[in-house]
Order: structure tokens, then sequence, then C-alpha cells
């Protein structure tokens, strides 16, 4: 079964292996998810496509599938489904009186990103060829320490809107999250951004 991966990956240019076809399917699903995240299916059906995330790398690299259009397929998918999530949220909070998840914390996560993006948009037209920015491990565990943030204050939303009283210790852990996510994203983001001067310093070298 591997070899035969391997030999579909190969004759696709990379294009079509598990890890992107998971990738590529975790976006609807994150849709359909965050459409209905009032409900407990809707909060699952999330959390299963953000969970691809977390295996799609180490798959590629057991299965010997690993490109630079996997690693592009992966940051593509990561932005669209946060983004998509964090839309659907803000919405929700402009909706009711009180937000799912807190709007500072929103307001964070998806700042951070847009630079994030920014950054490596613009390190990658300096570097066409050869780019030098990669998920860091820093920003790796910041956006799983963002998502799982976010995805604790919404599951402690649903759990108020059922009158549970454990929700309160739900929304501290969540800030706790989103507050470490924050942090190494900053560590990320500072890390991208000293990439790209680097890049623009050599090209004005050169």
């Amino acid at each position: 079964m591997k070899e035969l991966i391997q030999k579909v990956n190969k004759k696709t240019r990379g294009v079509i292996n598990p890890s992107n076809c998971a990738d590529v399917a975790s976006i609807p699903l994150a849709a359909w998810g965050s459409n209905r995240l009032d409900t407990w299916g809707g909060i699952a059906a999330a959390g299963i496509a953000f969970t691809v995330d977390w295996w799609d790398g180490p798959l590629a690299r057991q299965l010997g599938t690993v490109s630079p259009l996997g690693e592009k397929v992966d940051a593509v998918s990561d932005k669209i489904r946060l983004g998509y999530t964090l839309v659907r949220l803000v919405e929700n909070d402009v909706r009711h009186s009180k937000p799912m998840v807190p709007r500072s914390l929103l307001a964070g996560v998806g700042i951070q990103n847009l630079l994030n993006t920014g950054i490596t948009i613009a390190e990658r037209s300096v570097n066409r060829d050869n780019p030098q920015i990669h998920s860091s491990w820093a920003g790796k565990r910041a956006i799983f320490a963002q998502q799982w943030g976010i995805a604790t204050h919404i599951i402690a939303a649903k759990l108020e809107s059922d009158g549970h009283t454990s929700a309160k210790s739900l929304r501290k852990a969540g800030n706790v999250l989103c507050g470490a996510g924050l942090g190494l994203g900053a560590i990320a983001t500072g890390g991208y951004a000293h990439t790209l001067w680097q890049s623009l310093q050599r090209r004005s070298d050169g």
C-alpha cells in the first residue's frame, strides 16, 4: 500500500496523497461545523477538521510523500479553516450579547495570523525559488494552542447555554491556552520577520 501511495504521489507530482486529501477535505468539514457551533454536532465536526493539522505532516513523513507542495497545502488549509471559523465567531458575537469567545482573543489570533501570512507571502515573493520561511517549532505550537483555546471557549459557551456550571473553569483554561498561543505566536512572528529582513538584505546586497 505504501508503495502504491508513493507511486500515485510521484505520478501526480505530489498532488494526490493522503495528507493533501485530508487537508482539502477538512476545509468544507470545518465550514460545516463552524456554521453550527451552537450544537454539539457542529462543534464535533469543526474539532475533527482542525485535528487534521496534528497528523497530516507526520503521516506524510511516514508515507514518504513530503513535498514543498504538501507544505503549501497544509499552510493554506490551516489559514482557510481558521479564518472562516474566526469570521463565523465574529458574526455570532455581533448577533448575541454574550460572545462565544472573548473578542480580544479573536482579534489577537486574527491579527497575528494575518501578520504571519503577510510576512510569509512577502518572503516568498523575494525567494521564489528557495523560500526560507517554514512553520517553526513555536509557530506550530502557537496555532495548536490558539485553536484549542478557542475550542475550549466554544465548548464552554455550549455548556453555559445548556445550564452547566463547569463552564467557568473551561473559560479560564481557554484564556490560558489562547494566551500561551499568542505568546508562542509572537516568538514565531519575530523569527519570520527576521528571516524576511535577512532575505531583503541579501537581495539588496546582490
